[in-house]
């Protein structure tokens, strides 16, 4: 018989109270959001919460109108959900001996060019192998570098998606800011609580600037553009993000001018998290199209939401984007190619590059032969005798 969950987990800090209302009618919420159905179904179609997977072991004291339910019960429009959502036990996280592609290092900084398919930081279904456990390993004898043997902290995505989140520091040491598990490309780690501090607020004030190159599908209207539109979680597909609202995608001169009427107060309307991306074409393909990309803000999954909406997907994007029956066996093409950021040792900003992978090399020379093949002439057979 599975233990009571007050029981469970009587020796955890207290969760957080938590109190929803399914929506009346559809205009009182997007309309995409669940209003009836079961309260699991419908606890983790909303924002921010863990998934159905999780709730058995997190959700305490549930109630509908005031009266004590199971996850299992039906809700219906205009009923009230409490609950108390306890803390996700974060297992003891040790260092491992993993390789790292080092761009540059001093006392302060590590920067390094993250291998595509590894994730930054532990959280739900990668406890091991992470960015994390390899500076824990190559830095085990630095004291900055062993953060408490456990602790509670909610892990979930929307919390790492910003660079500057809520997930403790306490069990994140040296990381200032992510890349998506299969995005390669250069990424800054601090070394102590010093420079944690320092790099950590040029991100929160966007003094930062990245450029990342990336493969899409078809060909954007603009040599040159911008792409401004807030992102909110899908409520339908927890791993997914989209635009919340209007989207704008208009021609700019260069990849760094600034965009019209742009800040991140004049574009938040209550829906999602204002984003704003600028690119310029590199090279345009049969097909597809190099593009060179500057987010201006920082949110999850930002640059793959964006470019999908312009209706040209990064190529070989597992979430966003249909498989291309021409390059199957493409990655992810989505590199992080410069960093430029302020260290302590210089004192001003310096550009660090990560030089483009193999894999992704090989991409854009296939690409190359399918548009030199559809350049060609068809050759015909010569008539029949």
């Amino acid at each position: 018989m599975p233990e009571p969950l007050n029981e469970r987990h009587e020796q955890l800090p207290a969760g957080t109270a938590c109190e929803v209302t399914v929506p009346g009618t559809e205009t009182e919420a997007d309309p995409s959001t669940p209003t009836a159905g079961r309260v699991d179904q419908y606890v983790s179609s909303l924002p921010d919460f863990p998934p159905r997977s999780q709730l058995k072991q997190r959700i305490t004291a549930l109630h509908v109108n005031g009266t004590p339910v199971k996850l299992s019960a039906k809700v219906q429009p205009g009923d009230t959900i409490t609950f108390t959502l306890l803390p996700e036990i974060v297992p003891e996280v040790t260092g491992e001996m993993i390789d790292l592609d080092v761009v540059y290092e001093d006392t302060g900084i590590l920067v390094i060019n993250k291998a595509a398919g590894m994730v930054v930081h532990p959280g739900a279904g990668n406890w091991s192998g992470t960015l994390l456990h390899a500076l824990m390993g190559r830095y085990r004898q630095d004291a900055y570098f062993s953060p408490p043997a456990a602790t509670t902290a909610v892990s979930d995505e929307s919390v790492l998606g910003e660079p500057h989140g809520d997930f403790p520091s306490t069990v994140r040491p040296g990381i200032v800011h992510r890349l998506d598990k299969d995005t390669s490309g250069v990424m800054i780690v601090a070394k102590n609580a010093t420079t944690h501090q320092f790099l950590t607020a040029q991100f929160a004030s966007r003094t930062t600037t990245k450029r990342y190159i990336a493969l899409v599908k078809g060909s954007p209207i603009h040599t040159t553009g911008y792409i401004a539109g807030s992102l909110e979680r899908d409520p339908r597909h927890r791993t997914r993000f989209r635009v919340a609202g209007n989207l704008q995608h208009e021609t700019l001169t260069t990849l760094d001018t600034e965009v019209p009427g742009w800040t991140e107060s004049a574009y938040r309307d209550g829906r999602g998290k204002p984003a704003l991306t600028t690119y310029t074409v590199l090279r345009r393909f049969a097909g597809y199209t190099l593009v060179l990309l500057r987010p201006h803000t920082g949110r999850t999954h930002q640059l793959r939401v964006h470019l999908t909406a312009i209706g040209s997907p990064i190529v070989g994007d597992p979430v966003y984007a249909r498989g291309d029956g021409k390059l199957p066996t493409a990655p992810l093409m989505l590199h992080a190619l410069h960093l430029t950021i302020v260290t302590q040792s210089g004192g001003t900003a310096e550009r660090f590059t990560a030089p483009v992978p193999e894999a992704f090399r090989r991409v854009i020379r296939e690409v190359r032969t399918l548009t030199t093949a559809g350049r060609q002439p068809s050759r015909e057979r010569p008539p029949s005798r």
